[in-house]
């Protein structure tokens, strides 16, 4: 067989084919860090897969507790490896002397992320150590010199704090009253993803020339000059100062996040771009217009307080299969969809009451503000997963039969039937209490914008088994509402923690219920409550605390 044979033969083999996909697509993760236990059921399929390609797949134990929940969980086989708190380390590696006598590598890294961690020599550490983060105090002797990725929290970047090995670099700088200026010798050669926050907001510019020659990722708060060395591919940064007159994006990069911009004169767009973001921070009365050509290949356009009468087919450019353009202005302009889009998320006037053209590609709609659309979306039966903003009265056929994630901003009654059985997923979202709400028993993940949507008796279906509620009074929530099957509760507001534990301690919560979770923008924690016991696990984006409540 030769060289063109083999090549159909790949290629008329489907499971073959895809198979090999995979494998190329998922040789590109290092690692996968879970941000919380919860993850392995809400993530299970994508989990299993990293599993399957043997990508590992890491979890933060910081004290006896987490360990405790990880040994409790059904799924926990998927966690491949642990990143250890320093006290963890000191007081509880007997529980994993097994794992590591079959697996030495299985710890993955080392936190320090409480003031009573201890600092541990680096000969007291595993030699296989890839991981190290620091979010209290960084001295450049304790960072095993075998690690690749460095998470720190510090006063300032200095040069050999960072060992030579480390491809990943997030560093929190934060100095009150001092200017700080980058040393790009504090970076190693070795380095091609770099995350930098700069809390004061004094760095101008980073000069691309004078960072690593292989740094493919970059993300900062402050503009960028030079090209770079060809090798940078993902570029996100912020533009705070209003001086600023131009702004080169290098050639190489295919994925650029922009925000804080002021005039599109001033951007050189790099032509082979296939993702871009832009965010307009300044809202006020003036509007931003796009700019009058596009990069051709973009595959994703995510627009942030633009509006729809500067978008259209002479700008947007035709593969777009990403496209959102979100504002909250006033804009009776009719809104565009690419012609090939598969995922999209658009604003319309309140007073229009036609839809814009939906191509049949689009599986995912989010359609914000259509206050009074007649016939809704019936003839629409390749939809998915909705968003659907509505103020009139809803009929059986105007939600598409196809679609399996709904999100339904309502004012009027829900009646049977405007919630097809195909639904299994559902989020409710409304003001004012509204009757009648007939759910289908085909919903298995439930959610309420507001508590008010409760105050009328409503039957929650026996199918639920995770509830939602944002806008949730504690002192006048009734738990009776809902069915013995429910067993994961989200809730909103996570300044009332001081509400949840004490509905824990009276008793308050049904023992079906195995889990509580709080969210908000910048944080969240989830209840779990396991062989009578309730612990409080609270993460933000970069690390996560662990705590018995009772």
């Amino acid at each position: 067989m030769n060289t063109e044979q083999l090549f159909f033969s790949v290629f008329r083999n489907k499971p073959l084919r895809q198979k090999i996909f995979h494998q190329i697509f998922y040789s590109y993760y290092d690692y996968h860090i879970l941000k919380n236990i919860c993850q392995l059921d809400r993530q299970f399929d994508r989990l299993s897969k990293l599993y399957q390609y043997n990508v590992p797949i890491v979890y933060n134990l910081a004290t006896l507790d987490n360990y405790h929940i990880y040994n409790s969980h059904p799924h926990k086989y998927l966690i491949t490896h642990f990143i250890l708190s320093t006290s963890f380390y000191t007081c509880h590696m007997d529980l994993l002397d097994q794992k590591t006598r079959e697996n030495p590598s299985i710890i993955f890294g080392i936190s320090i992320d409480n003031e009573s961690d201890p600092i541990i020599d680096i000969d007291q550490l595993p030699k296989s150590i890839k991981y190290f983060r620091n979010t209290i105090r960084l001295k450049s002797q304790n960072i095993p010199p075998s690690v690749t990725s460095v998470h720190i929290h510090a006063k300032s970047l200095e040069i050999g704090a960072i060992p030579s090995k480390v491809k990943t670099l997030v560093a929190f700088i934060s100095s009150p009253g001092r200017k700080i200026i980058l040393d790009p010798h504090a970076i190693p050669s070795s380095v091609t993803s770099f995350s930098y926050y700069e809390f004061n907001s004094c760095m101008k510019y980073v000069d691309l020339n004078k960072l690593p020659t292989g740094l493919r990722y970059l993300n900062i708060n402050s503009e960028v000059k030079g090209n770079g060395y060809g090798s940078l591919k993902y570029l996100t940064f912020n533009l705070f100062r209003k001086e600023v007159t131009k702004v080169d994006i290098p050639k190489s990069v295919t994925q650029l996040r922009l925000s804080g911009i002021e005039s599109f004169s001033m951007v050189n767009f790099p032509p082979n771009l296939v993702h871009l973001e832009l965010e307009k921070k300044n809202t006020g009365h003036e509007i931003l217009a796009l700019p009058k050509a596009l990069p051709p290949k973009l595959k994703t356009l995510l627009l942030k307080n633009f509006t729809n009468k500067d978008m259209s087919k002479d700008i947007c450019p035709p593969g777009v299969l990403h496209f959102a353009n979100e504002f909250n202005r006033t804009d009776r302009s009719p809104p565009f969809i690419p012609p090939s889009a598969t995922k999209v998320s658009i604003c319309t006037d309140e007073i229009v009451d036609q839809l814009p053209y939906i191509p049949p590609t689009v599986t995912d709609l989010k359609l914000k503000r259509s206050t009074f659309i007649d016939n809704g979306l019936s003839p629409y039966n390749n939809i998915v997963k909705l968003y659907f903003q509505h103020d009139g009265h809803l009929c059986p056929g105007d939600v598409p039969s196809s679609v399996t994630d709904l999100t339904l901003e309502y004012s009027k009654s829900v009646d049977k039937g405007v919630i097809p059985n195909s639904v299994t997923k559902l989020s409710l979202v409304c003001n004012s209490p509204v009757k009648p709400i007939i759910i289908p028993d085909s919903v298995t993940t439930l959610s309420f914008e507001h508590q008010i949507q409760l105050f009328y008796p409503i039957d929650i279906p026996s199918s639920v088994t995770k509830l939602k509620c944002k806008g949730l009074v504690y002192d006048s929530f009734s738990m009776n509402l809902f069915k013995n099957t429910l067993s994961t509760l989200c809730l909103g507001q996570l300044d009332h923690f001081d509400n949840v534990v004490e509905m824990i301690r009276k008793s308050k919560i049904p023992s079906n219920i195995k889990a509580i979770k709080q969210t908000h923008p910048d944080n969240r924690c989830v209840f779990y409550f396991i062989d009578g016991k309730v612990y409080r696990e609270s993460y933000h984006e970069h690390s996560s605390k662990f705590q018995l409540i009772q």
